[in-house]
Formats: C-alpha cells, sequence, structure tokens
C-alpha cells in the first residue's frame, strides 16, 4: 500500500490477514476508522481513478468508475475536521492538532487564547482570586512550590461551553487542569 500514491502522503491503515477455508485462502482486508478521511490515489491505479474518493455506505461501496457524493464527500470533511463533533471535542481536536494556530491575547474583552483560524474559539482565562499556601502532589517537582487558580472557560461565539479549574504551578510558570 506504502508503494501506490496516495494524495497528501496519508495513508489509511490497514491489516491483511489472510484465513484458510475449505482449502481456499481469503484475504481480509481490515481498514482503520480514521480521521484523516478522505484518502485519495494522486495517479490512477488500476480500475481506481486519480483524485476519486471511494466510500462505504452501509453495506454498498462506491462503484471503482465513480466517485463519492457530494454528501457522502461532505462528511467526510467534516469528519478530517472535527465538524461533525461536538464543540467541546472541537475544541480538544484543535488544541492538539493546531496548537501553533492559537495566539494568546490580552486586551479590554479578555485575557487567554483565541483561535487564529476561527476566532470564535476562545479559552479565556478567569481570575478566582485564590492562592493555595499548601503543597499539592503534583507541584513537589516545581521550583517554586506556591499555586494559584484560575478558571479556565471555553467559549464558542461568546457562549461559555465548559468551566474547568486551572492551576499555575511553579511559581506561575505553567498552567494546567487541576488533575481530578
Amino acid at each position: 500500500m506504502r508503494r501506490k500514491k496516495f494524495a497528501q502522503r496519508t495513508y489509511p491503515q490497514t491489516n491483511v490477514e489472510t484465513l484458510k477455508i475449505e482449502n481456499h485462502e481469503v484475504d481480509v482486508i481490515t481498514i482503520y476508522n480514521s480521521d484523516e478521511v478522505p484518502f485519495f490515489l494522486q495517479e490512477k491505479y488500476g480500475k481506481l481513478g486519480a483524485g476519486a474518493i471511494y466510500c462505504r455506505t452501509n453495506d454498498s461501496n462506491t462503484p471503482k468508475n465513480l466517485t463519492a457524493t457530494d454528501k457522502e464527500t461532505e462528511l467526510l470533511w467534516k469528519k478530517r475536521f472535527h465538524e461533525d463533533t461536538d464543540i467541546m471535542d472541537r475544541f480538544m481536536y484543535l488544541m492538539k492538532r493546531e496548537i501553533n494556530n492559537w495566539e494568546y491575547v490580552e486586551n479590554n474583552e479578555f485575557i487567554g487564547f483565541l483561535y487564529k483560524k476561527d476566532p470564535d474559539f476562545k479559552i479565556v482565562l478567569v481570575d478566582n482570586g485564590e492562592t493555595n499556601y499548601t503543597v499539592e502532589t503534583y507541584s513537589l517537582k516545581q521550583i517554586r512550590l506556591d499555586l494559584s487558580f484560575q478558571s479556565i472557560q471555553f467559549r464558542y461565539r461568546d457562549v461559555l461551553i465548559e468551566t474547568i479549574l486551572g492551576i499555575w504551578l511553579d511559581g506561575g510558570r505553567i498552567l494546567v487542569p487541576v488533575p481530578e
């Protein structure tokens, strides 16, 4: 499969298992679920066209001489960019996969992080004035043991989606979610 030229060098994860059934060998190909869809070839391969998108819906495959419908293709792209998930899952995806597209912002409106590609996504830091002078086990490896807390608000189009408690460790050098 690696010898085939897939667009963007994104290959599906697969497994081939050979089963022996009544003196016959049957290859079972498993294509694992992935967020990197759609997969498509850069060059024609046999009856499969270059750039064509194939998919499986229920028990039917896209015919080799056709391509997926507009609706099927749209759903695959939405899956790739996590536009088919709830908003908090999308936040998690953007924080993990798009880390370089978040920008720290400090202005009259808020202090926090703004997703540069879509400023509807904001992570707002809200002081709650709590300082803890006790030592927590997760702070023992820090140089400075003092802790301070801050609410971390996940907002989409200025609607509050979720709030978690964050803790500044090492004298304010790192902000992490408070462990549960």
